[in-house]
């Protein structure tokens, strides 16, 4: 407490201390193509030039490890993490979408155990968004797997707001999110093991040429399929098992 000139008493907190009393954890940035996947949807996007001069603002160097490196909070395997001899016992899945204003396209390039690829590029006719279109070609790249009599998968795809879904990294909130979801793990079932890993788009580029290919060419010999509606729409097929009457 100190004592002003006019006799009352005014009292200061001293919080030097502060940081001393607090943990020092440092909050990474979220990942870029997770924030520009959220949003989809809205028809407006603004960007800041960070190249700008009046925008080059120096940090603080205490303050540099708070955003040296952008990572979600949960980690994420990458291809490189995973055991190269348990990746040779399953096929590898590569998927990638892509929409434009009035149609989608999704890409999948299917490897057996011995090497052989498969392609497979669907025209989807109908407007959808960039994280639906994402969540069909992971359905069909297992469809595909199913078809081939795959019982182990690797599924690869540069999309993380989708991938981190399907492991459990992030919340699906929206409800076609959560259908989308649901239909994905309920198809997960029919295989002995599945894995979801994100990958960079680099890595990504023969499954993201078939698909931008598929969203963007309109002459039908092109495709090897074509939907019309959304797989959440279809309905389900109740399958039975046992001996036939």
């Amino acid at each position: 407490m100190v004592k002003k000139a006019n006799g009352k008493w005014r009292m200061y907190v001293d919080f030097t201390d502060l940081n001393k009393a607090c943990p020092k954890d440092s909050y990474p940035l979220s990942r870029i193509d997770q924030l520009v996947d959220s949003t989809t949807g809205h028809q407006l996007l603004s960007f800041i030039d960070a190249f700008s001069r009046y925008n080059q603002i120096k940090m603080d160097e205490t303050d540099q490890e708070k955003t040296s490196f952008i990572t979600s909070q949960e980690f994420t395997p990458s291809y490189e993490d995973l055991d190269e001899k348990e990746d040779n016992k399953k096929w590898v899945i590569h998927v990638d979408g892509s929409s434009t204003l009035h149609a989608g396209g999704i890409g999948v390039v299917l490897q057996s155990l011995e090497g052989d690829e498969l392609k497979h590029k669907v025209r989807l006719q109908y407007q959808t968004t960039n994280n639906e279109v994402e969540y069909e070609v992971l359905l069909k790249g297992l469809e595909l797997a199913k078809s081939m009599e795959a019982d182990s998968i690797l599924v690869l795809g540069d999309s993380q707001l989708v991938i981190g879904q399907v492991n459990g990294t992030c919340e699906a909130k929206k409800d076609r999110m959560k259908i989308y979801l649901k239909k994905v793990v309920r198809f997960m079932k029919k295989f002995k093991e599945v894995d979801f890993v994100q990958i960079l788009r680099e890595e990504n580029m023969e499954a993201d040429t078939l698909a931008k290919e598929a969203s963007t060419n309109e002459v039908r010999d092109e495709f090897d399929e074509i939907q019309y509606m959304p797989s959440i729409n279809f309905p389900e097929m109740l399958q039975v098992e046992g001996e036939e009457n």
